[in-house]
């Protein structure tokens, strides 16, 4: 099934399960991944990704929405904290040292 043809439904129970599979198997890395990651998944709050997943269910629920400039923000908050942490999930595990890169490239703006 191509992309296009999913309904938004969908698309967020996807959203949900690939979340609650990666917390739930990166929540446990101590022993198997490396310190350094291993340490970051457990400050994480991968829990925190799930609960935020679903509540994108809200956004597109409720059709009669008195504030609606304030729900939109609020959407789009939700989208940008589940970005933020997928983005750091990713980091946390592939990047060999966060903090090497990080000054590494600290130090390229610099000169």
């Amino acid at each position: 099934m191509k992309t296009e043809e999913l309904n938004i439904e969908t698309v967020i129970d996807r959203i949900i399960k690939l979340n609650t599979g990666l917390g739930s198997f990166w929540s446990n890395a101590s022993g198997w991944a490396p310190d350094e990651s291993a340490a970051l998944m457990s400050k994480s709050r991968l829990d925190r990704q799930i609960s935020l997943s679903e509540c994108l269910s809200i956004w597109i629920s409720n059709k009669s929405v008195k504030h609606e400039d304030g729900t939109l923000i609020l959407a789009w908050a939700n989208l940008g904290s589940l970005i933020e942490g997928t983005l750091k999930l990713f980091l946390g595990v592939f990047c060999p040292s966060p903090r090497k890169v990080r000054q590494r490239s600290f130090r390229h703006k610099l000169f």
